[in-house]
């Protein structure tokens, strides 16, 4: 199963200090100046199917016309008709503040995402670690970004959250808890280096 849980102390961390993170090891600072995490969005799911279709709007205006629509007929039409096997117009070039039709990593799943609530430039630091026998992505906020994300989370225990790299879905994970501290893991079916690479993208400079 697939989860968004609170950092909490001697439990989902080896070295985590008293009261969260601190300046534990394994945890990467995001470089002064680093613009790499500005392309990571969370972004809540309204919507999964699975992919079957053939076809996809083309250029990125057109593209973000059909699959940013805040019109449930429009949105319907998109997921319909969304080709994931096709280079994507919208790469690096979604709006944030509308929803978004999408993609899974593997082109296997489409999403209808509501409006982001959390970027990468929210995050302080990432690190790749191990609890419950899986990888986890372990993510340190920013002040304000721990309060938008205590906020969001309560709102939506139970239900799933995208982590969106440029309009690809890195993962969809419940959320399990409310989390009020901003210091959360994502655990998912990641290996090793695939959860290496998320985060040097977050912590690094844009590609």
């Amino acid at each position: 199963m697939r989860r968004f849980l609170p950092v909490l102390a001697g439990l989902l961390l080896v070295g985590c200090g008293q009261g969260g993170l601190g300046a534990g090891p394994g945890l990467t600072p995001v470089a002064e100046g680093a613009s790499g995490g500005a392309d990571l969005r969370f972004r809540p799911v309204l919507q999964v199917v699975a992919s079957d279709a053939t076809s996809s709007a083309n250029g990125i205006q057109d593209a973000r016309y059909v699959r940013q629509s805040d019109t449930p007929a429009t949105q319907q039409a998109a997921l319909d008709r969304l080709d994931c096997r096709a280079e994507d117009p919208l790469r690096g070039e979604d709006e944030a503040g509308l929803p978004l039709v999408t993609c899974s990593a593997d082109g296997t799943i489409k999403y209808l995402l509501g409006p982001a609530v959390l970027s990468g430039a929210e995050v302080e630091r990432a690190g790749v670690g191990r609890a419950y026998g899986a990888t986890v992505i372990t993510l340190e906020l920013t002040a304000v970004g721990s309060a938008a994300w205590a906020d969001f989370t309560e709102a939506h225990i139970g239900r799933q959250v995208a982590a969106v790299w440029r309009t690809t879905v890195l993962s969809a994970p419940t959320v399990y808890s409310t989390i009020t501290s901003g210091n959360t893991q994502i655990i998912d079916s990641f290996s090793r280096d695939e959860a290496r690479r998320i985060v040097q993208r977050i912590t690094g400079p844009a590609e």
